[in-house]
């Protein structure tokens, strides 16, 4: 089974925080730095080779690790805006929209030449630390895209806004549509219209042929030296 960078590095990382516990900051920081590299070079994730075997004695991995049952993931279905600022200098816009949280960004697809968009398109987020999700941000950016502006290659255009925090995230089944006012990045900045999103969380439990897959070696026998 294939799965994504951010969707592999997301766990790679979500391992090692659960085995780690008090270790060095700096050593997980590094750790992290090397599953980056290693997972887009395109390293299969059992094999997560980033670590070299200093650094495992050092955080006294053992090998009777075993990985979590299940994970966190958070899902934001990007549903539509409407009343959306024309940007395009010919009464419209061609919007999409970036999501960031907890370290990882995802985009919809554009819409072109239309200021009250539907996606209805479902953006998904492996969470690091569970824990804190209630504390973390989730920035929601709406942006005009100029590529579509006869072969434009200026920085793409400012639509408004969202800043949630993790606390407010329904559990699955209990999601529902809410529309949220585009918000300004500035004072400075012209902003109208809203978004309408869905966003949840739940854990997916792993299933034996899963966590083979995902699966990092995370021992001093089996973690190969990249460097």
């Amino acid at each position: 089974m294939q799965i994504g960078f951010y969707e592999s590095h997301a766990y790679v990382v979500l391992l090692l925080k659960s085995v780690l516990g008090a270790a060095d900051s700096t050593v997980l920081s590094n750790l992290k730095t090397k599953i980056t590299r290693a997972t887009k070079a395109g390293v299969g994730v059992d094999r997560v080779a980033a670590c070299n075997k200093m650094e495992i004695e050092e955080i006294n991995m053992t090998t009777s690790f075993q990985p979590p049952s299940s994970i966190r993931k958070v899902i934001v279905q990007v549903v539509e805006a409407c009343d959306l600022l024309p940007k395009d200098g010919q009464g419209s816009s061609s919007p999409y929209v970036m999501v960031e949280f907890d370290g990882q960004t995802k985009r919809t697809t554009t819409k072109f030449k239309e200021l009250n968009p539907v996606w209805n398109e479902t953006l998904e987020f492996i969470i690091f630390d569970p824990d804190k999700i209630e504390f973390q941000v989730m920035e929601i950016e709406v942006y005009n895209d100029k590529k579509y502006e006869n072969g434009s290659r200026c920085k793409n255009q400012f639509l408004g806004k969202v800043k949630l925090y993790g606390a407010h995230f329904a559990k699955r089944g209990d999601e529902t549509l809410v529309s949220f006012a585009l918000e300004r990045k500035s004072v400075f900045s012209w902003i109208r219209g809203e978004i309408g999103l869905k966003i949840y969380y739940y854990n997916e439990f792993m299933n034996q042929d899963q966590n083979q897959t995902h699966t990092v070696l995370l021992t001093q026998q089996n973690l190969i030296d990249q460097e």
